[in-house]
């Protein structure tokens, strides 16, 4: 695997993302496909697919830990939209397969699971992450402000996790920003991305109109996510026994984002 940051120069250079260059300010995403204007009326498509995994917890397994329940999936995939480039921030649907729930953090045993649903998420520039509802997952009542006197909010779920062997759980993580202190101007490690440069085997002139330069750009996003808000299904086994069923967990995997036919990559710059 290898990752390579380029330089702006180059980019502002290909012609296919000079509708979209300009000095960078902040962090940010810039896209480009041949004869394509991005924007809202005419986004692109990109897609995305986990790398392949070597062991539990290494990178490419997608692991998700929420306190003493760990569930693994060794694939991922993704499809969503650019609408804007250059832009602080791109919206992917991610969903999960041959996933299993592990009872010993590491060991090779272990239960089915499912993680339910498209997790959709908002991948932002200073390495924060804002996770969007499933409309069609069950809304949860969340204790959003404790003390004397808690605020109880009902929050769309972004996420759901089943394991149906020997002793079910259902797990819901809501929508959520993460970390929750988000702002616009700082920077987080929650969300990491480096640049991969692709080779273009074959240059004939049709292929180097879409890649100037013989080059594709892709990036690679993991996700890192510490502090993830999750509750326990108030009606599944895996709740009876806590004695509050609203936790904090983890979910880490990593994707490899592309944008079919076109490019993509991830601009570092002066924090405003």
């Amino acid at each position: 695997m290898r990752y390579v940051k380029t330089a702006l120069g180059l980019v502002v250079a290909m012609s296919l993302l000079a509708a979209s260059a300009g000095s960078a300010l902040a962090n940010e995403f810039v896209a480009g496909k041949y004869k394509t204007e991005i924007s809202e009326a005419t986004p692109v498509r990109s897609q995305g697919k986990s790398v392949e995994p070597s062991a539990f917890g290494e990178e490419g397994f997608q692991e998700f830990s929420f306190g003493a329940y760990k569930v693994g999936c060794e694939k991922a995939s993704s499809k969503g939209e650019v609408t804007e480039s250059p832009s602080t921030s791109f919206v992917t649907t991610i969903k999960y397969a041959k996933c299993g729930y592990y009872p010993i953090v590491k060991g090779a045993e272990h239960l089915p699971a499912q993680v339910t649903g498209g997790f959709t998420v908002k991948f932002l520039a200073n390495g924060a992450l804002d996770t969007i509802g499933n409309p069609e997952l069950e809304e949860q009542e969340f204790i959003t402000k404790h003390g004397p006197e808690p605020v109880v909010e009902l929050l769309e779920t972004s996420l759901k996790v089943r394991i149906p062997g020997a002793k079910f759980c259902e797990l819901f993580v809501p929508a959520q920003v993460v970390p929750f202190a988000e702002k616009e101007s700082k920077g987080y490690d929650d969300v990491a991305y480096a640049n991969d440069e692709v080779p273009i085997e074959n240059e004939t002139p049709g292929r180097l109109k879409l890649w100037p330069g013989g080059i594709e750009h892709k990036i690679f996003v993991t996700l890192d996510l510490k502090a993830v808000k999750v509750k326990l299904g108030s009606e599944s086994q895996c709740g009876e026994d806590e004695k509050s069923t609203e936790k904090t967990g983890s979910i880490k995997g990593t994707l490899k984002e592309e944008v079919p036919g076109g490019n993509i990559e991830f601009l570092e710059g002066p924090v405003a």
